[in-house]
């Protein structure tokens, strides 16, 4: 990874750690919280993932899709940390989705996931997201670029984790393609 990858990254990361603290934060008080939180502006960033998202026109939603995906290739500890940081007792969240990997031990995102941090208790919004970008039609569905697992039978879809393209991860990260 480059230098100015890590700092690059290091400035969505921050984004995503306020996201993530303000979405607990307003899961236990009485607000349904705002639909939207602002990314870190595509004028103040660079390298390939702002590349990448400038070039599609991809809305914050994606945004922060592409960024919950990446993040345990990237910084396996990060939502472990950021969770517990944000709760006021140790433990579980359920709430916010995620599983454990047979050799990952560190937290795997889901759609659960997603769902859960960009449109926190607004039914509604986690309903329109959900058929936006995870759908078949979605650039990142078409291009296979992300995708859900399919979940156990009987299980929520959307509770199927987050898996991205390794070409995504390596062009994310270090600007090559994956071979």
């Amino acid at each position: 990874m480059t230098i100015d990858s890590i700092a690059n990254l290091d400035y969505y990361f921050a984004a995503l750690s306020t996201l993530i603290k303000d979405r607990i934060l307003a899961h236990f008080s009485d607000e349904v919280g705002p639909d939207r939180y602002t990314l870190p502006s595509l004028d103040m960033a660079a390298g390939p993932l702002a590349e990448f998202i400038h070039e599609h026109k991809l809305g914050i939603e994606e945004h922060y899709t592409l960024l919950i995906a990446l993040t345990p290739h990237v910084r396996p500890d990060f939502f472990d940390n950021i969770i517990q940081e944000a709760l006021s007792k140790p433990g579980d969240f359920p709430q916010i989705g995620g599983i454990r990997g047979k050799q990952f031990r560190g937290f795997i995102p889901t759609g659960e996931t997603a769902l859960f941090l960009l449109a926190g208790k607004n039914w509604q919004a986690r309903q329109k997201l959900s058929h936006h970008i995870f759908s078949p039609e979605h650039l990142f569905a078409e291009k296979r670029l992300l995708l859900l697992e399919t979940p156990p039978e009987g299980e929520p879809l959307i509770s199927g984790k987050m898996i991205l393209n390794q070409t995504m991860i390596s062009w994310f990260t270090i600007g090559k393609e994956y071979l």
